[in-house]
């Protein structure tokens, strides 16, 4: 990973499709923590000291409260949010040890007929079309 004379890092690589994981448990590990730790080091070892991560609004799991404040409680339900919150925790690690600074953007999946996609297909949305941005909406049975 080539990130010399970067000013700051996008770290946007994430695997986004979880039931993958109950077919090969290692998946979340390696495309997601063992990544971010990647970046991560190439960032400290090049001196790149600003970082934007997106994450995911699944480390609040089940928030009863909206809008949900940055300390509400993080306790695992699913292999993804602990993943996610493992994720975020080594970067405010990385950030406090080395002197780096984070953004740490959490996106909510959004559902497109019962399939959540990620931001990934977000920006493929915005690129075919960077002036509309179709919205799907789902009615409550």
């Amino acid at each position: 990973m080539s990130i010399e004379g970067a000013d700051v890092v996008w770290h946007l690589a994430a695997n986004p499709d979880v039931r993958l994981g109950a077919q090969d448990t290692n998946v979340h590990i390696e495309q997601n923590v063992i990544a971010t730790h990647n970046v991560l080091e190439a960032m400290r070892k090049n001196g790149v000291k600003r970082i934007v991560f997106t994450s995911t609004s699944t480390v609040y799991g089940e928030a009863k409260k909206i809008p949900t404040r940055e300390d509400y409680g993080r306790a695992p339900y699913i292999a993804l949010r602990c993943i996610e919150a493992c994720c975020e925790a080594l970067i405010a690690s990385y950030c406090h040890t080395f002197d780096m600074s984070a953004v740490i953007l959490r996106y909510a999946n959004c559902m497109e007929k019962g399939v959540a996609w990620s931001h990934f297909d977000f920006v493929n949305k915005l690129k075919m079309n960077p002036k509309a941005l179709e919205i799907l909406a789902m009615a409550a049975e």
